[in-house]
């Protein structure tokens, strides 16, 4: 990526990464340091056009949520998200190459 100029990375991880949900004690203690990874290395290819960006879901409708018990209460929106609405949500997240200050130099440069 640092070669060609740019590069989009995307996490997608769970509200779990603020608060907890009980009963998924791993997954809810390996979440921070996959952001706090994510945080070092955007600071440090961030030059090379590179960026890293996690997306923090809600709760959403999958088999292994309920079976935590958790519930939509505190949701703004009164519901879980469903499963097409996660997936839909990372290409958001990844703009295209010429939204990159190496990019759109090369462009203008080729133009």
């Amino acid at each position: 990526m640092s070669a060609q100029g740019w590069g989009r990375v995307v996490s997608v991880s769970p509200s779990a990464v603020r608060e907890p949900i009980p009963h998924v004690t791993l997954s809810s203690a390996r979440r921070p340091g996959l952001l706090a990874a994510f945080k070092t290395l955007a600071h440090h290819l961030a030059p090379d056009g590179i960026t890293f960006n996690t997306l923090l879901t809600g709760l959403i409708d999958a088999d292994h949520v309920r079976e935590t018990g958790v519930s939509p209460e505190g949701v703004p929106a009164g519901r879980m998200g469903t499963i097409e609405e996660y997936g839909a949500s990372p290409p958001s997240c990844a703009p295209s190459r010429l939204g990159t200050p190496r990019a759109r130099a090369s462009a203008s440069t080729a133009a």
